[in-house]
């Protein structure tokens, strides 16, 4: 997008604070720094308002609602797009701003605000990247949720062998695939994941991966444990 921001309204906040300032006088320079350190708040709290939207659980009657596939899909969007322009603002605050404040100020003879304008800026700066964990952590449950659920298969597992003769298996069931589909998609050219950096990306997947595993082996161990009672059972008849 323009600006390297995935949503207009991020890159409209940004082109408000180059404009602010063009052609800026040095007399006014603490009022538009402070003009733009209020527009980094507002974003954040925007931010926060989409955020708080989006972390509500969807109840089953929503589920099962006409559309609420492509909704959740826009959903998981909108997230990666928050995480990703949360965290290209916050960059180009640290960097962008602080050069236009300088050399606004250099161009009058005033000297560089060297630390001051560091102290200034940063916490602004901070308060929109601590808004990126709460995106992707959106990202990571709904993505995990979807993973997870063909998982539910684990537990036919005995039924399907159980004095049937039939022979171990040779490769992954049918149900593996329905659990790798989802983090594939979302990683891929079209996914909800493609907006955000490589190093973002890859803590989502992380993340992803280890909560499935951990319902795996929560599975798995809850059916060794059927399996473990069964045998004693019937070991008493």
């Amino acid at each position: 997008g323009e600006g390297g921001f995935a949503l207009e309204c991020s890159a409209k906040v940004w082109s408000a604070m180059e404009k602010v300032w063009e052609g800026a006088l040095p007399v006014h320079g603490h009022r538009l720094l402070q003009l733009c350190l209020v527009m980094c708040g507002r974003y954040a709290e925007w931010a926060d308002g989409w955020l708080a939207y989006l972390a509500k659980s969807p109840n089953e009657k929503d589920r099962e609602s006409e559309g609420y596939a492509q909704r959740s899909e826009e959903e998981l969007r909108t997230a990666s797009s928050i995480a990703a322009d949360c965290k290209h603002l916050s960059s180009k605050v640290n960097k962008d701003l602080a050069d236009a404040v300088t050399k606004s100020l250099a161009s009058n003879g005033i000297p560089p605000p060297g630390d001051a304008l560091t102290s200034a800026i940063s916490p602004a700066s901070a308060a929109l990247t601590t808004r990126v964990p709460k995106a992707t952590s959106h990202i990571v449950t709904i993505v995990a949720q979807r993973c997870s659920e063909p998982l539910a298969a684990v537990r036919a597992i005995t039924s399907q062998y159980r004095m049937t003769n039939k022979p171990a298996p040779s490769k992954p069931s049918l149900y593996v695939a329905g659990v790798v589909s989802p983090l594939k998609a979302a990683a891929g050219p079209a996914g909800c994941l493609r907006l955000v950096d490589e190093g973002m990306r890859r803590v989502c997947l992380d993340e992803v991966a280890g909560r499935v595993c951990g319902r795996m082996v929560e599975l798995v161990e809850e059916l060794f444990g059927n399996v473990r009672k069964l045998t004693q059972t019937l070991k008493k008849l």
